[in-house]
């Protein structure tokens, strides 16, 4: 049987409430028991830190292929693992293919279509030398972009707000700023699709 410090006598591992905190170095005790003899062994723990980035998220348009980068707190930590997700799964970045491979680049880029300003949800995952792992979350704001063209505007009660000429140079928020008293707002071409276009005026 094999018994962890001062715990009942076990043949698995008891975890501890114990706080260690970065840099902190710990030191446990197994005790090994057969028959009546026994034998002791001290092992060394260290707290590794855990990896501490900000991703750096920008705004982006419909249908736009983009990447995102990240910077790494200056901690102490060692990156042998980067990794894109997006709802549909792994996307690329720096990792091992299998357990002790070589780490390699795997580029990627990715897009989101939508015909509403709208986020598109996004992971990035680092893994340490150590085997600690950090989940990041991230949200990138997905700007709608019409082709050009006159569009009718209206409100969200259907009134109408105008008739505009509309680029897909300038960002929809901009061409329709004194519209800012809103925060949504329904575009119909005149030119071809009447498909209502559902826009996103952000509040100032």
């Amino acid at each position: 049987l094999y018994s962890w410090n001062d715990q009942d006598p076990s043949a698995y591992a008891i975890y501890t409430t114990d706080m260690m905190y970065l840099g902190d170095t710990d030191t446990v005790k197994l005790t090994a028991y057969k028959g009546g003899c026994s034998d002791e062994k001290l092992i060394p723990i260290v707290a590794a830190p855990l990896p501490k980035a900000t991703v750096l998220a920008k705004e982006v348009y419909s249908g736009e292929e983009f990447v995102l980068n990240y910077e790494l707190e200056d901690n102490g930590a060692l990156i042998v693992s980067e990794k894109w997700y997006s709802d549909e799964g792994l996307l690329g970045g720096k990792y091992a293919e299998s357990l002790g491979g070589r780490i390699e680049n795997h580029p990627w880029s990715t897009s989101y279509t939508t015909s509403t300003d709208d986020i598109y949800k996004m992971q990035l995952e680092l893994v340490t030398d150590k085997g600690c792992a950090q989940q990041l979350p991230i949200e990138v704001p997905v700007v709608a972009k019409v082709s050009p063209g006159r569009y009718l505007v209206f409100n969200v009660l259907g009134q109408v707000m105008g008739v505009f000429d509309l680029d897909d140079e300038t960002p929809l928020v901009d061409q329709l700023s004194f519209y800012r008293g809103f925060e949504i707002l329904y575009l119909q071409s005149l030119d071809g699709d009447s498909t209502l276009l559902k826009v996103r005026v952000y509040k100032k």
